[in-house]
């Protein structure tokens, strides 16, 4: 797992491999200073890429799931709300183009 590390490649692998070498980066680097050996700076920069990774990769399953979420609650709307809606967007495009 520490070749793994060394030479990182986070399009060969998925959230939960991530997570786990992440996971193993960080106690290895704990054991470094633990034994005061200076942590290595390929391990520093994996770990920081690693995290900036997986930090993207929830932030895009976030906003998957909230345009799902958000998909899902506009189907649910009445016929009356979309005329509301309609009704408040042409009278805003009417007022920006000075239009009764």
């Amino acid at each position: 797992m520490l070749e793994k590390l060394r030479s990182i490649n986070i399009d060969r692998m998925d959230i939960d491999e991530a997570i786990e070498l992440a996971a193993f980066g960080k106690v290895a680097a704990t054991t470094y200073a633990a034994y005061e050996v200076p942590v290595p700076d390929w391990l520093t920069d994996s770990l920081k890429t690693l995290d900036a990774d997986i930090k993207r990769r929830r932030r895009d399953a976030l906003e998957a799931r909230l345009k799902t979420l958000q998909a899902r609650k506009a189907a649910l709307r009445s016929r009356d709300e979309e005329r509301a809606d309609i009704d408040a967007e042409l009278a805003r495009l009417s007022g920006v183009l000075g239009q009764p």
